[in-house]
């Protein structure tokens, strides 16, 4: 079982955050594109038909948190599955 860097007690598994950008995607009166920036949110991703409008989010950041203390250890699936196997990885920021 891994061991948090931070809180140092044994976990077994990690919080996988991902953060989107949200836009919202209309037509102008003369037919044109018109994208409009909304808010970033955590969690689904959305991607739904309102009307004639369609939203969509892009992921902008994805990281990998101690689902005890919420200390965020990882940025990428391979350093935390890594991690989960008891291999020695750097945390996020550190070099190795």
């Amino acid at each position: 079982m891994a061991v948090c860097p931070n809180c140092e007690r044994y976990i077994n598994s990690l919080d996988n955050i991902q953060e989107f950008h949200t836009r919202k995607l209309s037509l102008d009166e003369d037919g044109n594109a018109d994208h409009e920036d909304l808010l970033l949110e955590r969690g689904v991703r959305p991607q739904y038909c309102e009307g004639h409008h369609v939203r969509q989010a892009d992921v902008i950041d994805q990281y990998y948190l101690c689902p005890l203390c919420g200390e965020r250890l990882f940025t990428s699936e391979e350093q935390a599955v890594a991690f989960l196997r008891g291999e020695k990885v750097a945390k996020a920021g550190e070099v190795p």
